[in-house]
């Protein structure tokens, strides 16, 4: 499997999402992960990963990552499962937040 990397753009909720998105195989146990990095302040930001094809809380994901709220979680997520369906095999939303899809 090659390294793929794509920086894009979704616009959603009233916020642009500047990603960086990606595949690539874990070094210890050379599973297939996933990420993507929210470029918040133009050249960092806060970052998340999981293995391809899982299903995702994101209300757990939102409060292990710093920088990113459920609102703004269910946001990215939505749209990367939409562009990317076998990254994301489903997703458990946030009672109150499924608006933000």
């Amino acid at each position: 499997m090659e390294v793929i990397v794509l920086n894009i753009v979704i616009e959603k909720n009233m916020t642009r999402y500047d990603l960086i998105v990606g595949e690539y195989i874990h070094h210890y146990n050379e599973e297939n992960m996933v990420f993507f990095t929210w470029l918040l302040n133009g050249n960092t930001g806060p970052s998340v990963t999981w293995k391809k094809g899982d299903r995702l809380d994101l209300g757990y994901l939102s409060s292990k990552t710093d920088g990113i709220n459920k609102a703004d979680m269910v946001g990215i997520m939505s749209e990367l499962m939409d562009r990317f369906p076998e990254w994301i095999s489903g997703m458990f939303i946030p009672a109150g937040y499924e608006s933000y899809e």
